[in-house]
């Protein structure tokens, strides 16, 4: 690699993105696809992030992002009681978000994580933090809408999910209503 190079890498490590973009702004082409391609084979994240650029297939990130968090959700030990780690659905959420797939696909990606918790939670024993946590994924929910301009369609769409009877814990029922009322949110959540 040669020596400019280093010392780009080097200085991209402790820059902020102002500083980042003052620096790619001095560099030529060249350069900049020397740099791009370093990256692409030093860091495999960087890797999906690029091949998603030149071939974006939302269905299929959408696809794996689900399919790993239904393994998370789904681990229990001793019988049902839940190991799930909403950290790690926080992470694929972001993950999903870090490819910038549009704010209604982001929505609905947050929208399907929180169903797949609440459903879970019908067949496994959930302790009370884990209650709270997965309560408090509505509140996220309502946020991210609010801010891109989606609110009454999450609204229309929590109304729907909300007041039918589905397959919850009694508890987490009256929690996410609970944080709606709190909102002043007037959903019939049917416990």
């Amino acid at each position: 690699m040669h020596y400019a190079l280093c010392i780009v890498h080097y200085t991209l490590i402790i820059m902020s993105k102002a500083s980042l973009k003052k620096e790619l702004d001095l560099m030529d082409r060249q350069q900049l696809v020397d740099i791009i391609l370093d990256i692409y084979t030093a860091r495999p994240e960087a890797k999906e992030y690029f091949e998603f650029f030149i071939n974006p297939d939302i269905d299929k990130l959408t696809d794996k992002v689900i399919d790993k968090a239904k393994k998370e959700i789904a681990r229990v030990k001793r019988g049902s009681y839940s190991r799930l780690r909403i950290s790690k659905i926080k992470a694929l959420d972001k993950y999903f978000a870090s490819f910038n797939p549009g704010p209604d696909r982001v929505l609905d990606m947050k929208f399907r994580l929180f169903n797949l918790c609440v459903l879970q939670s019908s067949l496994s024993y959930y302790p009370p933090a884990l209650l709270k946590s997965v309560s408090n994924m509505v509140l996220d929910l309502i946020k991210y809408a609010d801010t891109t301009g989606q609110f009454t369609i999450l609204i229309n769409r929590l109304d729907r999910y909300l007041s039918n009877p589905f397959q919850a814990d009694r508890q987490l029922k009256t929690m996410i209503a609970d944080h709606l009322a709190d909102l002043g949110i007037a959903i019939n959540v049917t416990r």
